[in-house]
C-alpha cells in the first residue's frame, strides 16, 4: 500500500528534464570522473602495448587479438557509462540491470582477454617497474593476491557484491549519491575482473581448469537465481525508479520483471559461453589435469541438467501464453513477451 503511493507521488514530483523516449538521445556524456577512468585505462595500455611491442615486435608478447579484446571491452565501458544507457539507468531500473550485465559480463571478460597485467606494468617507467617489483615481492601484497585468485574467493567476493548492491538499501543509496554509485559499478566491475581472471587464467595449483568450471557455474547459478527472484517477485522491490518507469510506460513491477529477465538470460548466455571455451580445454591439456577437467566437466553437466528439471517448474507462469503453473505473480507486459522467446 505504501509502495504504490510513494511512486504515486514520485510520479506528480517528476522533474522536467527527466530521461524519457522522446529525449534519451540528448544524453551523452554520464559521469565525467567514469569517462576520464575508462580514458585513463585505454592510454596506459596503449603505452604500455607500444613500449611491449617496440621492445618483442609488433604482435609479440600480446598479440593483435588481445589488444583489439581489450579495447572492445573499453568500449563496452564507454556504451554502459557514458552513453545514453547512463541517464536511462538513473530512470529505468531494467536499464540499470542492463548497464551491470554490460560491466559484469561483457567489459570484464573482455579485459581480462586482453591480458592487461603487462601493458599495464610496462606503461610505467623503468625505475618504478623495478621498484614496485621489489616491494611486491617483499610485502604480504603477493600472498594476499594469491588467495584472492583462489576459486573460492574469487566466487565469494563478486557473490557478496552482486547480492549486497542489488539490496533495496544499497541500491536506492547508489541512486542517490553519485559517489556511492561509482562505487557500486567500482565493485561489480572489480570483482567481475578477479572472477574472470579465474574463470579464463586457470592457474596449476589454484584450481586449474577445475576451478575455473566451478566459478563459472556458480557465478550462473547465483546470477540466474537473483535474476529469478526478482522477475516472480510479486511486489517492486525498489520504488524510488516508479516516475521513470511511468514515463516509459511500465509500471514499477513491470520493469523490475524486465530487469531480473535481463540479469537471468543474456547474462546466462556470457557464462555458458564461457563455460563452453573453457570446456574445450579439458582436451587439450596434460592427463592429470585431463582427469580433473573431466571430473568438473560431469560436476557442470549434473548441476546444469538439475537446475534445468527444477527450472522446468518455475518457467511455468500464470499470465504466460502456454505457461500453466503458479510459481509466483503474474508477468506483465514486456516482461512477458521477453519470457516467452526465453
Amino acid at each position: 500500500m505504501i509502495g504504490p503511493m510513494i511512486g504515486s507521488l514520485l510520479l506528480h514530483v517528476a522533474d522536467a528534464d527527466a530521461v524519457t523516449p522522446a529525449n534519451v538521445w540528448q544524453h551523452w556524456g554520464g559521469d565525467p570522473g567514469a569517462l576520464v577512468s575508462v580514458v585513463a585505462m585505454g592510454t596506459l595500455y596503449g603505452v604500455g602495448v607500444r613500449r611491449l611491442w617496440t621492445r618483442a615486435g609488433r604482435g609479440h608478447v600480446v598479440s593483435r587479438g588481445e589488444v583489439a579484446s581489450f579495447y572492445l571491452g573499453i568500449l563496452t565501458l564507454l556504451v554502459a557509462l557514458c552513453s545514453p544507457l547512463d541517464a536511462v539507468a538513473d530512470t529505468l531500473f531494467s536499464a540499470h540491470m542492463l548497464q551491470h550485465v554490460l560491466l559484469i559480463g561483457v567489459a570484464a571478460p573482455l579485459a581480462i582477454l586482453g591480458a592487461p597485467l603487462l601493458p599495464f606494468l610496462w606503461c610505467l617507467p623503468h625505475d618504478a617497474r623495478v621498484a614496485g617489483g621489489r616491494a611486491w615481492n617483499a610485502s604480504g601484497m603477493r600472498r594476499g593476491a594469491a588467495i584472492l585468485v583462489l576459486p573460492l574467493p574469487a566466487w565469494a567476493l563478486h557473490t557478496i557484491a552482486l547480492w549486497g548492491w542489488h539490496l533495496p538499501g544499497p541500491y536506492s543509496a547508489a541512486l542517490a549519491s553519485a559517489p556511492i554509485h561509482a562505487l557500486e559499478h567500482s565493485c561489480f566491475y572489480l570483482t567481475a575482473l578477479l572472477m574472470w581472471w579465474v574463470a579464463l587464467k586457470p592457474l596449476r595449483g589454484h584450481g586449474g581448469i577445475a576451478g575455473s568450471l566451478l566459478v563459472l557455474v556458480g557465478t550462473m547459478v547465483q546470477s540466474g537465481a537473483l535474476g529469478a527472484i526478482l522477475t516472480f517477485s510479486g511486489t517492486p522491490w525498489y520504488y524510488s525508479q516508479s516516475a521513470g518507469a511511468a514515463l516509459w510506460h511500465l509500471t514499477a513491477l513491470e520493469d523490475q520483471q524486465l530487469a531480473g529477465l535481463i540479469m537471468w538470460i543474456p547474462a546466462g548466455f556470457a557464462y555458458l559461453i564461457a563455460l563452453l571455451a573453457v570446456l574445450r580445454r579439458v582436451f587439450d591439456v596434460p592427463a592429470p589435469s585431463k582427469l580433473a577437467g573431466g571430473i568438473a566437466a560431469a560436476t557442470v553437466l549434473f548441476v546444469a541438467t538439475s537446475k534445468s528439471m527444477s527450472m522446468s517448474g518455475a518457467a511455468c507462469a500464470p499470465g504466460v501464453p502456454m505457461a500453466t503453473g503458479t510459481p509466483g505473480q503474474p508477468l506483465a507486459g514486456t516482461a512477458a513477451y521477453f519470457y516467452t522467446l526465453h
